[in-house]
């Protein structure tokens, strides 16, 4: 269950810090001047005051193949609650709360917990984290910030905005600094379909799926979120929402039991 959290808080978090003419494709999407596409993107990006997410999960390993309930609240710009459950019995296994500079969470099969700053966090696992990132990705919005660098590319199906050649990275010199990004853009909704960001100089890469994008109360949401980051190995987190609310009253109960340990 630590992993499973870790992995949730982590693997959206590090993917922070983050036109010329071209040949259409056969079954792309029609022509638009990169203007366009920018706006429409910046249009179609989910706004709330509060927002929360109610589905269910699966996180995988190498080592670990786990299912769970969750729920999430975010307070735009301000925090993110997660509640992880049994995903048969709903017995409460984990919960966090993520502000911009620190992150607290409890793992209450285990008897342990963790706070600190993010920075903290990010020394002990080697990553790099961002709030940002993640309320991003939960309000399936864009994870990463759209550039000037970012020229508009088509493939079958998709809009794509990159800081690159699509699909060339690995032919260029591997550096340890730099990093290469796709966005892959629903041609109807204009939201984000795909997010990859690839570090070759590190043999690092991430990736962010949306399926099945469609209005829901208010906001433009997929049926399905994954998350896959890959070093050496492979880690998958998929997320299947189920349900989806803006701008209601929420609470976001978080306490740390005596008895509890924290974690080493």
């Amino acid at each position: 269950m630590r992993k499973l959290v870790l992995a949730f808080l982590t693997l959206a978090f590090i993917l922070s810090s983050c036109g010329s003419q071209k040949n259409i494709p056969a079954g792309a999407p029609p022509r638009v001047k990169d203007k366009e596409i920018h706006e429409k993107t910046a249009t179609a990006q989910n706004e709330y005051r509060t927002l929360e997410i109610r589905g269910t999960g699966h996180f995988k390993d190498d080592h670990t193949s786990q299912g769970f309930r969750i729920q999430v609240r975010i307070v735009r710009d301000s925090l993110i609650w997660v509640d992880i459950a049994d995903p048969i019995l709903g017995i409460k296994a984990a919960r966090a709360i993520v502000y911009r500079d620190s992150v607290a969470f409890i793992n209450r099969l285990q008897k342990e917990y963790y706070t600190g700053p993010l920075s903290e966090l990010e020394k002990k696992l080697n990553m790099d984290f961002g709030f940002q990132v993640l309320q991003s990705i939960l309000s399936a919005n864009l994870a990463f910030d759209i550039t000037k660098d970012y020229e508009t590319y088509y493939q079958p199906g998709y809009y794509v905005l990159a800081d690159h050649i699509p699909g060339n990275a690995e032919n260029r010199a591997p550096s340890v600094t730099e990093r290469f990004h796709e966005i892959y853009l629903d041609p109807v909704y204009f939201k984000p379909m795909r997010q990859q960001l690839e570090e070759p100089g590190l043999n690092r890469k991430y990736e962010i799926l949306f399926k099945d994008i469609n209005p829901r109360n208010e906001v433009l949401f997929p049926e399905n979120m994954t998350i896959t980051y890959t070093q050496d190995s492979q880690a998958i987190l998929e997320l299947e929402i189920k349900e989806v609310e803006k701008n209601q009253e929420l609470n976001y109960p978080f306490s740390i039991p005596d008895s509890y340990g924290k974690m080493r």
